[in-house]
């Protein structure tokens, strides 16, 4: 599934890194792909959050 990351500083708690996955028609579809990423493992935690004005940019190989 399409995701990226975003640096983010966050008082008290340093930088963190923000993922990003999917885009969803509503919450609960966004939130139904996170319990099944949480229960398969793939991340510990999450939450869903609107993100005003996104877009894509374009899906690229990632470089290793």
């Amino acid at each position: 599934m399409p995701a990226f990351q975003s640096p983010v500083l966050l008082p008290e708690k340093g930088e963190w890194v923000r993922v990003y996955v999917g885009a969803y028609d509503d919450r609960a579809e966004a939130r139904a792909t996170l319990d099944d990423l949480m229960s398969r493992g793939v991340v510990e935690d999450g939450s869903v959050r609107d993100t005003p004005l996104p877009f894509l940019l374009g899906v690229f190989a990632t470089s290793l």
